[in-house]
């Protein structure tokens, strides 16, 4: 079953080997502590490191945790000994490590660059029926969730060329101006067009319009001092 990657940079790295894990039975809180921790190692660092936390000599920090117990002298603030997440890790790393033999590519230069650890399905419930708060019988039937885990290793200078490809095709790419910008545009003026005949009449439109009179009309005075000789 081919799963798809969360980590797209691997797909632009030519050399890099990768695993995947679907419905692992750990625990998500203490795998994704071991993969802050071992990210940025060799695979043979981190299975040596995971192989000290399962025998009790150092023990896994714990920052994201909280009422965690001090560890005197480890040189952590808190920390636990995950037996079981870590030898499931340390399976999973060293058929991580098969996987880069196989395709002829220099494990001791590789190093962890993507550690994902997602959650996946539940388990169903054991027996027959549903048990009231977990337990039927007397024994527990808790219900858990499987997690899915991706573990991809390469070298860190074609990571870094992966970045800087990246920096540099962000760089080329136009900027589009959204309506949110403060940029002011200007504005050109729209062109009036006049629509006129050239055989229609013209028509002023000033303040002085002129009256069209009649020469055979009657004239009539309308001023006021000729209203009043014609009364004497």
């Amino acid at each position: 079953m081919v799963l798809k990657s969360s980590y797209q940079g691997a797909l632009e790295m030519k050399q890099y080997a990768r695993v995947q894990i679907l419905n692992a039975n750990i625990s998500p809180k203490y795998a994704r502590a071991i993969g802050i921790k071992i990210k940025g190692k060799t695979i043979k660092e981190a299975i040596k490191y995971l192989q000290n936390v399962a025998a009790q000599k150092k023990p896994l920090p714990l920052t994201k945790v909280r009422k965690v117990a001090h560890k005197k002298g480890a040189g952590v603030a808190s920390g636990r000994y995950p037996k079981k997440t870590s030898d499931a890790i340390i399976k999973y790393l060293k058929q991580l490590r098969a996987n880069a033999d196989a395709k002829m590519l220099d494990t001791d230069a590789f190093r962890i660059i993507h550690f994902v650890a997602n959650p996946g399905n539940r388990t169903k419930w054991s027996g027959y029926f549903k048990a009231q708060h977990g337990k039927r019988n007397g024994n527990p039937k808790i219900r858990t969730r499987q997690q899915y885990i991706e573990i991809i290793a390469g070298s860190i200078e074609a990571k870094d060329n992966v970045k800087k490809a990246r920096l540099i095709n962000k760089k080329q790419i136009p900027k589009l101006k959204t309506k949110g910008s403060n940029i002011k545009q200007k504005t050109k003026p729209r062109d009036v067009i006049d629509f006129k005949d050239d055989n229609s009449p013209k028509v002023s439109t000033s303040a002085n319009i002129t009256d069209f009179k009649d020469d055979n009309s009657p004239k009539v005075s309308t001023s006021a001092n000729s209203a009043k000789g014609s009364k004497k």
